[in-house]
This record gives structure tokens, sequence and C-alpha cells, in this order.
């Protein structure tokens, strides 16, 4: 399905056939990390290019035990050493591209383009990974000043469908560590403390 960044019913179209083919959120299946399905894509002699790299860090667990992996990364940050400073920089064609906690600093021409622009850059059966904060947990999402983008599953969706991809997954996340703190907090509530 190719719709038309220009048209906000194509956005329309795009959500309901998301909710379509993954009816619910509910019905989504949780993963713990989100590297996992990245690592099942990967084999040796495959390129990864890292959009909004970093520190590497994301990086680094996606390709922790993996040999063969040519990884190159792209940030803005001048503070964190990168092969690419700029879209406008990247070569090449690649068989994934990870663009992780990323779009939802970007407004909505922006983040098209920069769909539009890595889909480009992937190669014909090329995979893109791609994550953004939960914005149905308000006060994680509005904790950084810089995110200026809410989609929800359905609105993603959407765009990914505008930019000419093929949306062959969607998982939700979640964080152990976050469940264990608000656990504690809670039995701390509850215990009177």
């Amino acid at each position: 399905m190719k719709l038309s960044p220009e048209s906000w019913s194509d956005l329309a179209a795009g959500k309901k056939a998301i909710r379509k083919r993954f009816r619910r959120v509910w019905d989504i299946p949780v993963i713990h990390k989100k590297q996992d399905p990245i690592r099942r894509e990967l084999q040796s002699g495959m390129s990864l290019l890292d959009i909004g790299a970093g520190d590497g860090e994301f990086g680094r667990k996606v390709l922790l035990g993996l040999d063969g992996i040519e990884y190159l990364t792209m940030d803005v940050d001048p503070n964190q050493p990168q092969n690419f400073r700029s879209m406008d920089e990247v070569t090449g064609r690649h068989d994934c591209i990870m663009l992780m906690e990323v779009i939802e600093h970007l407004e909505m021409p922006a983040a098209l383009d920069t769909l539009a622009r890595i889909e480009k850059l992937l190669k014909d059966d090329g995979v893109l990974a791609l994550s953004t904060p939960n914005i149905h947990n308000p006060a994680l999402f509005m904790s950084d000043p810089t995110h200026c983008l809410f989609l929800n599953y359905e609105s993603l969706g959407a765009l990914l469908y505008m930019s000419g991809f093929e949306i062959q997954e969607i998982y939700r996340t979640y964080s152990a560590s976050f469940l264990k703190r608000w656990s504690r907090r809670l039995a701390t509530l509850l215990s009177g403390c």
C-alpha cells in the first residue's frame, strides 16, 4: 500500500489498514528486549545502519555475539563518534536500518522525509527496525522536551505505509526494571509507609 504524504485522508486510510491487520493494541505481542527481533534478521555479511545511534549502546546489544556484520552509525550529536553526521552523508544500501527512539524527535514533514530517505537506503529485501516511546504513558513521553511527534501504533504504521514500507511485524515492549520500581512503590503505598 503506497499512500500520498500530502493527504490526511491517506493517513486515516493507513490507520484503518493497521487496525484491520493488527486489531487492538492488546493483541500485539509483547517482547522484553527490542533487540531480539532485529538480531533474528541479521546474518554474517550483512550491513546494519543505526540512525540516531547516540553512543552506540543499543547497537552493541544488537551485535552481541554476532560476527561479520558491518555496523555503521549516523547521529547529529557532535560529541559521539559516528560514521555519518547527516542523512545526506549516508552511502550505500543496507540490509537493516535501525531508527530506535528517533522519529518522535522529528516534526511530521521531517519524519516523512526521513522515512522516504530510509526506504531508498534499504536493499530491496531490507528491513527497517523502528521504535518509539509509549505515548500512553504521558509522564514518561513528556519527560523529554525534544519529543514533538506523538505516535500510537496505528499512526506510526500509517506513516510507514505512506512512505512505501510493508509492515511485517509490530511489537510492544516492556521494561522489567520499570515494573519492579512500580511494584515496589505500590507495595510501599499499600503498606502505609
